[in-house]
């Protein structure tokens, strides 16, 4: 019956916070965290659980709030065949928006100064 499982969190909401690299943007990195709690039942003397972030490098700017940027994947092997099976996959979302950098002292801005123009 019920007494051959067991509830699991996995993580709690906004507790998976991770920096992605950024380029061309007004920062230098955008904060990636999870939304909601994951909680799974899993057999009582289920093997380790164990994760992996599944994400680009980097990213170029602009950034959107709550854009997807990744995802978090949990496996665990629930039925004693040594083999792991992903269990969970959770995204992972930019946690505020990062604009594109635009250059105020471009070539441009060089030249005009260069040639005193206003």
């Amino acid at each position: 019956g019920f007494t051959q499982f067991e509830s699991v969190l996995l993580c709690e909401k906004e507790a998976f916070l991770r920096p992605m690299p950024l380029a061309g943007g007004t920062d230098d990195y955008v904060m990636l965290c999870n939304r909601d709690e994951v909680r799974l039942t899993l057999p009582v003397g289920h093997s380790e659980i164990t994760h992996t972030v599944e994400a680009a490098r980097f990213e170029y700017a602009p950034i959107s709030a709550g854009e997807i940027l990744g995802k978090v994947v949990y496996r665990c092997d629930t039925d004693q065949d040594d083999k792991a099976e992903i269990i969970a996959e959770v995204p992972l979302y930019a946690c505020y928006a990062v604009e594109r950098n635009t250059p105020q002292n471009g070539f441009w801005a060089w030249l005009k100064a260069l040639l005193k123009i206003k």
